[in-house]
């Protein structure tokens, strides 16, 4: 399993009033893969796993019609369908990883980037792990029994030297 790299790019779209943050709603549409992908995600009850609901559609602007079965569903007034515009655009480099852990199969994702603005621009990096079949109590389990082996004080410098002896 080898890591790849791919540039992703993705406009976020909200109401002026920002409709949709405010009830925990986010509404994008990706472009980097093989066809654009509309993602709509909702705030969960921890910070492990939240809703997300995702399409492949053409264009750069949402289906709204494919939000009827998510979280956006309770927002879509007429009111909010007009106002819908883009309020910013992300511009990333993603390296992605694979990983196996017990019968689940996992991605480690790390990403470097912009967040874009008219007015504003800000460097972003994160990674974030993503379960793409299997318990995600399996891996999360693993990745914080190996963590708890590794001495999080200790530098990558001290750690070289303990490979070579």
């Amino acid at each position: 399993m080898r890591a790849t790299r791919r540039h992703l790019t993705a406009i976020y779209f909200d109401t002026p009033d920002f409709a949709l943050r405010n009830h925990g709603v986010t509404l994008r549409v990706r472009k980097g893969y093989t066809a654009n992908l509309q993602t709509i995600k909702a705030t969960g009850t921890d910070i492990v796993q939240r809703r997300e609901w995702e399409d492949e559609i053409d264009g750069d602007r949402p289906k709204l019609s494919l939000a009827r079965q998510t979280a956006l569903a309770p927002l879509l007034s007429d009111n909010v369908e007009k106002e819908l515009r883009p309020v910013f655009e992300t511009s990333i480099e993603r390296v992605i990883m694979p990983l196996h852990f017990g019968r689940s199969d996992m991605e480690l994702a790390f990403d470097r980037g912009r967040i874009n603005t008219p007015d504003q621009h800000l460097s972003v990096s994160e990674f974030e792990i993503e379960l793409k079949d299997g318990d995600r109590r399996d891996g999360i389990r693993r990745i914080a029994t190996n963590a708890s082996r590794r001495d999080p004080g200790r530098k990558a410098d001290a750690e070289g030297r303990d490979i070579l002896d």
